[in-house]
């Protein structure tokens, strides 16, 4: 009895130590990105991309969930619930469309990298 009950403390205690080490593991607090998004279809110059998408993205995670938004006049929302699916929003609109993100349909079209100077 008295071996079954130090077992099961050794347990219990590994168990408790590996939750606490694991949960310590996930960032929690607010990114903010300064983003350019410019319209390859050049329908929209980039001061209305600006004006529209925005130029500001801020995160808010905890755990391993997120929601981002976009600064501009549509107001993009975006939820990471830590599983399988992406929920995205704007203001005004009453639909929340969803993306699996166990399907990889997009393709990397183009990017560009730039060097920029921090200030720390």
């Amino acid at each position: 009895m008295v071996l079954n009950f130090r077992l099961l403390f050794v347990f219990t205690s590994v168990f408790f130590t590996l939750e606490n080490n694991l949960q310590k593991n996930y960032f929690e607090g607010i990114i903010s990105y300064s983003v350019e998004a410019l319209d390859k279809s050049k329908k929209m110059t980039k001061d209305e991309s600006i004006q529209y998408i925005g130029d500001k993205q801020i995160y808010f995670i905890k755990e391993n969930k997120y929601k981002t938004v976009m600064n501009g006049l549509l107001k993009i929302t975006q939820f990471y619930t830590g599983k399988d699916t992406l929920y995205n929003t704007m203001q005004g609109s009453n639909a929340l469309v969803y993306i699996s993100v166990l399907k990889q349909n997009e393709r990397v079209i183009s990017f560009d990298i730039k060097k920029i100077n921090l200030l720390f």
